[in-house]
């Protein structure tokens, strides 16, 4: 998966190409299925400085970006219809320039109307493409003059967390800097935009011990993941999808076609304070876990206390509720994945350029934590909202003994001394119903019909695999992107 000129033209219109990886090439197929994993970075921005977002100075910007991180100038096309696979193509000309629809000067007259915008630019229409994988909105506020709302909008294939976080830092830094005559050198820049199978960390070793490793990773990983049960014969279709059984569900009406529409995002917000944050870290510590091992619970107990309040209110049968309550609880999520690939690639900017470098965890763990019935009708009358307290759920030491649990499942899962090559065996896997899914979206929206009619799937008591939260915590995010940005700064250097 390295890069290769496409033909013989020289500088400054050399192109280059090299085919996406197994990671890439999954949210490649996602990008047709709607972009369901596009993101979008929302900032707002104070300064005394309106030129920094004049019209210039944002493509001057812009433009030094892609030169930086030439994928967000990138193309890409699908090579096989076939087969799962695609490839990424860098024409040198386009880094240089801005091209239609990578740039959008507006105004807004509040915040709201912004995160509206946001909102709508991720739940409609996608507003990437295989030929335009980032843009960049400016909204300017009438109502409140210096104030700016910066958005970036960028495919997945691209980037992740760590990089989106990067980029908005080095955003900031050329925004608020002079003009520079450096030009970085593309194939350097390049060099650093590869696929994860091509960063093995054990390169040196010997060719037959890497195969080795390789096969042993497969096995343990095929050993690892049971197979999966699947309700469509689409599905059954596509061969080697991985994974757990059963799981905890919140209710919810679906058909044999639910896996192929694009689902309509909800979301909220909650902001904790400083000394909230520092309460919530102090305390993980004192426990002896992190955030992030806490974090699955957590979101266990959400989900408990929902499905509570429905058993409470009679919207969950009795042969239901018990089916429920006996369920695992699936977790997934990304893991910063470029700490443990080549160590002089992550050591040469490869720790934060802007290309795809993430793995996936999935842990599963207890059952869901109930109350009695007998409970319930004893203490009813006391519930607020119908729903049972976090301490009648789970006990702090009940807690912590499950966090302690995902804990030492992420320890022995990175501890792994074949880690790589058990992550990079599960990449493949899924590809297929990805691509899958999106031509099956695009087939229902132009109002044809599957395999098979659609129906209703009539119970929730089923053995597929339901993957009840997933997310991942980034840590301090203050290390990685600045909050404040000093305009001319003579000692703030341009990150690349």
């Amino acid at each position: 998966m390295v890069w290769t000129l496409a033909d013989d033209s020289p500088s400054p219109n050399r192109v280059f190409t090299r085919p996406t990886d197994n990671n890439e090439v999954g949210f490649f197929y996602d990008g047709t299925f709607n972009g369901v994993a596009d993101m979008a970075e929302h900032f707002m921005v104070q300064t005394t400085e309106d030129s920094l977002f004049e019209s210039t100075n944002v493509a001057r910007t812009w433009i030094a970006l892609k030169r930086i991180f030439p994928l967000l100038g990138a193309t890409t096309k699908e090579i096989d219809y076939e087969a799962t696979s695609a490839s990424f193509v860098v024409a040198e000309a386009d880094l240089g320039v801005t091209r239609p629809g990578e740039i959008d000067l507006l105004t807004a007259n509040s915040e709201v109307e912004v995160r509206e915008f946001v909102e709508r630019m991720i739940s409609g229409p996608r507003q990437l493409s295989p030929d335009l994988l980032s843009r960049v909105y400016i909204f300017s506020r009438e109502d409140n003059p210096g104030l700016y709302h910066v958005v970036i909008h960028i495919a997945h294939l691209i980037t992740d967390g760590v990089s989106a976080l990067a980029l908005v830092r080095v955003f900031f830094d050329i925004l608020s800097l002079p003009p520079t005559a450096h030009v970085p050198d593309l194939e350097a820049r390049l060099a650093l935009c590869v696929g994860s199978e091509n960063l093995n960390p054990n390169r040196n070793l010997p060719l037959p011990r890497r195969r080795w490793m390789r096969a042993i990773g497969w096995v343990i990983h095929h050993i690892r993941d049971p197979k999966i049960q699947v309700r469509t014969p689409q599905l059954r279709q596509l061969p080697n999808l991985p994974s757990f059984q059963g799981g905890m569900s919140i209710p919810r009406k679906i058909t044999t076609y639910t896996p192929y529409r694009v689902p309509r995002p909800g979301r909220t917000t909650t902001t904790f304070t400083e000394e909230e944050s520092a309460l919530v870290i102090a305390n993980c510590r004192k426990q002896g876990i992190t955030f992030g091992a806490a974090f699955p619970i957590l979101g266990q107990l959400g989900g408990s206390r929902l499905l509570h309040r429905r058993y409470i209110r009679g919207g969950i049968e009795k042969e239901e509720w018990e089916w429920r309550r006996i369920q695992p609880c699936n977790t997934r999520g990304p893991i910063n994945f470029r700490p443990y690939l080549d160590k002089d690639w992550y050591a040469s900017g490869g720790s934060e350029v802007v290309a795809l470098g993430v793995n996936y965890f999935f842990h599963t763990h207890a059952f869901m934590p109930t109350v009695s019935d007998e409970w319930i009708a004893h203490n009813r009358h006391t519930l607020e909202d119908d729903t049972p307290p976090f301490s009648a759920l789970l006990s702090q030491g009940r807690f912590v003994l499950r966090s302690n649990t995902i804990k030492q499942q992420f320890k022995k899962l990175l501890a792994h001394p074949l880690f790589f090559e058990i992550a990079s065996a599960r990449l493949p896997t899924g590809q297929p119903f990805r691509k899958q899914a999106g031509r099956f979206w695009a087939k229902i929206r132009e109002g044809g019909e599957l395999d098979e009619p659609e129906r209703h799937v009539p119970s929730v008591l089923t053995n597929d695999v339901i993957y009840h939260n997933g997310g991942s915590s980034m840590g301090n995010v203050i290390i990685i992107e600045p909050f404040v940005f000093n305009v001319l700064a003579d000692d703030w250097p341009i990150s690349d």
